[in-house]
């Protein structure tokens, strides 16, 4: 129970961090709206951009993803209804965000991190294994270059990289929690004493200029 409650504690612990790293990162470097999709980027976190190509793509695979699940056709204008190109922009500049951040401490993998998760990925497979024909048809059929996946690839794993650090590094310290769960589990009383003008022996003299003074 005792270990349940600390991991809980820590888990928690973490996403607040994570939630209040966004938040910072957003509102200092915040910028464009959706309605300038002519633009490149839609918005900006730092020095980290959410092209409009990248919201537009994110916007249409959300849209196909509740179709899926619906079975009824989605227009972009009952997207808009919906909330749903709001909520993929909201996404995406948290990643923007982290993006941003893992720029500035200098966090990336390597290539080699990268072409092990190109090779495991499923997609990307034919009968024999990873097939490089079968690599770039799927990604020109999502509008993508290799150049540009493996990007975003490699952004990803840099993420959860950053997200693996916080959560190994945030474990409150099981002298911490048993404090906690002590005074959670106190019980506490306490006893009083009415004092009115019957309880005195002498009725209380007004003070003295001096007294007053002093």
């Amino acid at each position: 129970m005792l270990n349940i409650f600390r991991s809980s504690r820590s888990n928690i612990l973490v996403w607040i961090l994570l939630g209040l790293l966004i938040v910072a990162l957003t509102g200092f470097g915040l910028s464009g709206s959706v309605s300038g999709l002519s633009s490149q980027n839609v918005a900006r976190v730092g020095d980290e951009g959410v092209e409009s190509d990248t919201f537009l793509r994110a916007l249409q695979n959300e849209v196909s993803r509740i179709q899926q699940q619906t079975g009824q056709p989605i227009g972009m204008a009952q997207a808009q209804e919906f909330g749903l190109d709001r909520a993929v922009l909201s996404t995406l500049v948290g990643l923007a965000a982290l993006d941003n951040q893992t720029a500035e401490l200098g966090l990336s993998v390597g290539d080699t991190a990268v072409r092990e998760a190109v090779l495991a990925m499923p997609q990307f497979a034919s009968g024999t294994g990873f097939s490089q024909e079968q690599y770039t048809f799927a990604l020109s059929n999502q509008g993508l270059t290799p150049k540009e996946f493996e990007t975003d690839l490699r952004k990803g794993l840099t993420r959860e990289v950053l997200r693996q650090s916080l959560v190994s590094g945030t474990e409150v310290p099981a002298a911490v929690i048993d404090r906690i769960l002590d005074f959670s589990g106190e019980t506490r009383s306490f006893s009083y004493v009415a004092l009115t003008p019957d309880t005195l022996s002498t009725a209380p003299q007004p003070p003295t200029d001096a007294q007053i003074q002093a």
